[in-house]
This record gives structure tokens, C-alpha cells and sequence, in this order.
């Protein structure tokens, strides 16, 4: 991914290792690699956190959490999976210099939630038998989302008011899988899905989600069958507005 800091720098993780640009993005001169990084968070221009997938621990590849205080010059190891302990990092966050958020996948297809309160000098840990490792957002230290795949509990995204110590479902009986999260407060939120041209908003913390089905303009209006039939637990339907005030009934 690609992270932007206001003194104008971008920092860019990719399969190859953090490449970071300071000429707008000329060029982007190679600047470290510990494996494959695929999540990247900047505090700012100096201060920045990048997970690796290091390869060349094989038959035992580790996943790590580095930090950088010098503008990416110099990185440490601030986690490091065990023996046989693998975990891919899918992302990272932080609030401030000292509390921050991380997600992962392990190999065995559970969730692996961190944080840190000391800025990743330590980490707690905490595994989750469902597949929401792909994304995470938190807008403030204890309120966050964590999104992936609805299996096993037919929601795709869950919410934390107390840092990751209990999860509420949300967005039940949707089977999609949720790949990227992004909120501007407690309320207004967005969510990319994977392989899908869809992006799902919410205004009210997550309780409902909305997309649009179609950007075509119906010159009628209709009402749809729901689906599935009410004695389930949720039903959808979908339905067709006319723009304008003439509208032909069907």
C-alpha cells in the first residue's frame, strides 16, 4: 500500500520490501526489506510501522512488525513470530506514538489481533477463530472495526468500544468478504469488498450499511420480491425510483 505524510514523502509497501519517495513520486528509491510487506502506517515523516513476511525463514516463515524513527533509514524488529507460529500482518494502525493496532492471518486460518500501549515496544495478543484478518480501523483508542470474511459467523465485520476486549457483529448474513475499512469519525464509515465493484457505507457506526446497486436512472418506479422470505431473520428489497415527479406505476 501507499501512505502519504504531510511533509510530502510517500512511503510505499509492496512484495519486493518499503520503498519511500521524496520527490513526489519520481521515483521511489528501495530502502529496506525484510520479506514481503504488505501493511504500512506513518506517523509522520520520520516515525513509521511496516509488517514483513520473511521467506528465507523457511520451512518456518515469520511474520514481523518493524519500526523506522528515522525517516525509514534505519528499521527494527519490534515483533517476531515464533517457531512455527506464522503470521501473515494484513494491517496496521496507530492512534498516536504509543497505542496501536495490528491484524494478521495465521496459517491455521484464525485471526490475530495486537496492540501496543509503548509504540510496538511490546504486544498483546489475542486469536479469534474467525476470518476477519484482512483490515482494521480504529478512530480513537478504543472504538474500531476489523473486517474479512463472513466464515464462520455470517458477518463480515465486527466493532470494538473497548479495544479489542469483545466484538459486536455487524453486517450479519452478508457473504461477501470485507477488504479494506476506512472511517472519518464514530459514525461515517466506508468498506471496499474483495473482488467486487461495490463500496459499502455506513452513517451510524455500522448498525446498517448501504451501496448502490446500479448508476442507471430508472424512469419508473418498481417494487421487487424480498429474498430471502420474511421467516428468515433479515429479508432485502430491492426497489426502483423514478427521478423525475412522472412515474408509471407497474
Amino acid at each position: 500500500n501507499i501512505f502519504f505524510t504531510s511533509s510530502g514523502s510517500e512511503w510505499s509497501a509492496a512484495s519486493g520490501g518499503i520503498n519511500v519517495s521524496t520527490d513526489g513520486g519520481i521515483t521511489f528509491p528501495y530502502f529496506y526489506s525484510k520479506g514481503e510487506s504488505n501493511s504500512l502506517f506513518c506517523l509522520n515523516s520520520n516515525v513509521a510501522w511496516a509488517s514483513a513476511y520473511f521467506w528465507t525463514d523457511y520451512p518456518a516463515w515469520k511474520g514481523y512488525i518493524l519500526k523506522t524513527t528515522n525517516g525509514g533509514i534505519n528499521w527494527i524488529e519490534q515483533y517476531k513470530d515464533s517457531l512455527y507460529n506464522v503470521t501473515v500482518i494484513n494491517s496496521i494502525q496507530f492512534i498516536d506514538q504509543n497505542t496501536g493496532f495490528v491484524i494478521g492471518m495465521k496459517f491455521n486460518g484464525k485471526t490475530k489481533f495486537f496492540k501496543t500501549t509503548n509504540g510496538g515496544t511490546n504486544w498483546d495478543t489475542i486469536l479469534y477463530t474467525h476470518r476477519k484478518y484482512n483490515c482494521l480501523f480504529f478512530v480513537d483508542q478504543n472504538t474500531g472495526w476489523i473486517g474479512g470474511s463472513y466464515y464462520p459467523d455470517s458477518s463480515c465485520i465486527s466493532y470494538t468500544t473497548n479495544a479489542g476486549l469483545s466484538w459486536t457483529l455487524q453486517k450479519k448474513h452478508y457473504y461477501c468478504e470485507v477488504e479494506k475499512l476506512y472511517f472519518i469519525n464514530h459514525l461515517t464509515g466506508w468498506a471496499t469488498l474483495y473482488n467486487s465493484s461495490k463500496i459499502l457505507k455506513t452513517t451510524n457506526g455500522g448498525i446498517t450499511y448501504t451501496h448502490n446497486i446500479s448508476n442507471e436512472i430508472p424512469c419508473k418506479y418498481f417494487l421487487f420480491q424480498n429474498y430471502p422470505n420474511p421467516f428468515n431473520p433479515t429479508t432485502s428489497i430491492k426497489y426502483e425510483i423514478s427521478k423525475s415527479g412522472n412515474v408509471l406505476v407497474k
